[in-house]
């Protein structure tokens, strides 16, 4: 029987930099998901995303998007859920790097495009899902080597 990428959960670790010089590693954080294919995050179609859970109590905790605009630039937007009702953001962004729920939630949290299909769900007892190194380039030709 072979195994499936869908079927492979990559978990983060207890330090996950976003900047060079800073430890990386540690122990296993199962509440962050790292995803690396790049249809599942990047590549959003460009616009505005909206939220919702699948539990109605879910309506305290903040989702945060960082992704990238259509110039380059990462950017972010905080969205407040309200159970299970979609609600909207206005941050227009076109590829997702990571989203970041602020609190524990009961019910399975859904970032949407704006035709409403699914980017990623995020279910209960994770917090992160994110791309790995999003925020590191490589040097210009002659530059410094980088170990990661």
């Amino acid at each position: 029987m072979s195994v499936l990428a869908s079927e492979l959960i990559f978990y983060g670790s207890a330090n996950m930099p976003e900047a060079d010089g800073n430890t990386a590693g540690g122990a296993i954080q199962t509440a962050t998901r790292v995803i690396f294919d790049s249809a599942t995050l990047a590549n959003a179609p460009s616009g505005a995303l909206g939220c919702s859970s699948s539990d109605a109590d879910d309506t305290t905790q903040t989702l945060t998007i960082t992704g990238r605009d259509a110039a380059g630039i990462i950017v972010t937007e905080a969205l407040s859920l309200n159970g299970v009702t979609n609600v909207s953001g206005t941050q227009y962004f076109e590829r997702i790097l990571k989203a970041v729920v602020d609190d524990a939630h009961n019910g399975t949290v859904t970032l949407r495009d704006k035709e409403s299909a699914t980017i990623v769900a995020i279910e209960s007892g994770v917090l992160t899902v994110r791309r790995p190194f999003y925020d590191v380039s490589s040097d210009a030709v002659g530059g410094s080597e980088r170990n990661y």
